[in-house]
């Protein structure tokens, strides 16, 4: 019978003729097993004290300082503080209604944040009526969400604006109604996000700072349409209702034109006859779809009796760009009808633009590009 032959780590001899002792055999053995131990070691101090360095750092000790790997809750900056200003200095939807939050370093080293709406609690007060307006999207950490970042020095400010309505939506005009003419208190509880400013991630939380002021909410962002100002000098309106939606990816709005005429008319019953004027977070959009080319029918055409209204729901993404919707916040939207396509229908239909005052869409989250 042939011996059995044990192959060791370190092979046997070149002419396979011996195995080693016994002794070694249990050496090596001894050996390999003390292995993972020594490794479990090695691991423990990854990202902390260099190797063999006793708890003192050594060349990759800053690890703690890159890659989010220090995540967690921080102390405050010594000196942060936050203060609330007038928000909007020039006319236009929503003016009133917003404020600007300051983030000042009084403190002697360089601060880097995040900054951005989304990191602030509100609550509005006025007489009993208290409520209290979280932030539409959850800005859990570690990811930033999109917000901006920012490095304050010694003595610098940041600032972001509030809206009011993007944060509180339908609950805010429960407060204008309390307050009347008088002011509205405001308390706004700022989460602050510390970024590292090489990398630009969040590496931890630092605590909330919290501001107070007085707001003159003025009148409701926005009527219901059927509640909306108009009379004889309007004979004919197109109307938007206001809409709040996850993201802006899709956005469904409903719009109507109304005849308050003494007659009934005809219209042209289709989508490309509408567009719309959009000022928001991303800027100022003219959104419209491309001109139908073909002639209407007459099943195209529809009745609007005295008193009666036209209404449709449009998909407000397919008419603007795909870049105007991305950002959270409330876009104010002015509709527009536009019977283009009047002087080819069949017979005489409404033939005359007609203009809607802006509506209110929230988008509540985005910023994730």
């Amino acid at each position: 019978m042939e011996p059995r032959r044990t192959v060791s780590g370190a092979g046997p001899d070149p002419g396979g003729r011996r195995c080693f002792p016994a002794v070694l055999l249990a050496w090596l053995a001894v050996g390999l097993a003390a292995g993972p131990v020594l490794a479990g070691g090695d691991v423990e101090r990854r990202g902390g004290a260099g190797r063999g360095g006793g708890g003192e750092a050594g060349e990759d000790g800053g690890g703690s300082r890159s890659g989010g790997r220090t995540w967690g809750d921080l102390e405050t900056p010594a000196g942060l503080t936050l203060r609330l200003e007038s928000g909007d200095d020039d006319e236009g939807p929503g003016r009133g209604a917003a404020v600007r939050a300051v983030l000042h370093n009084g403190g002697t080293e360089p601060v880097t944040v995040a900054l951005d709406p989304r990191l602030a609690d509100l609550e509005l007060r006025a007489g009993r009526t208290r409520v209290r307006c979280a932030s539409p999207q959850d800005m859990s950490p570690p990811g930033l969400h999109g917000a901006e970042t920012v490095t304050l020095e010694e003595g610098a400010d940041a600032e972001v604006r509030l809206d009011l309505l993007y944060h509180c939506w339908d609950r805010l005009d429960r407060v204008r109604r309390a307050a009347g003419e008088n002011p509205a208190e405001l308390g706004v509880t700022y989460r602050l996000v510390l970024v590292d400013p090489e990398l630009g991630e969040a590496v931890g939380r630092a605590g909330r700072l919290e501001a107070q002021t007085t707001v003159r909410l003025g009148p409701t962002d926005a009527a219901e349409p059927e509640d909306a100002g108009g009379g004889d000098d309007e004979p004919l309106r197109v109307e938007a209702r206001k809409a709040d939606v996850a993201d802006g990816d899709e956005v469904w709005l409903s719009v109507a034109v109304r005849n308050r005429t003494d007659e009934s008319l005809k219209l042209v019953d289709h989508p490309t006859q509408f567009r719309f004027e959009v000022t928001g977070p991303t800027g100022t959009w003219t959104c419209a779809m491309d001109p139908w080319r073909i002639t209407p029918l007459a099943d195209l055409l529809v009745r609007l009796r005295r008193g009666g209204k036209y209404e449709r729901r449009l998909e407000l993404t397919r008419y603007c760009p795909a870049e105007a919707l991305v950002e959270p916040g409330v876009y104010w939207v002015a509709p527009i009808y536009d019977p283009y396509l009047a002087d080819r229908a069949p017979e005489p239909v409404l033939d005359r633009e007609v203009r809607g005052r802006p509506a209110p869409v929230r988008v509540r989250q985005g910023g994730d590009r």
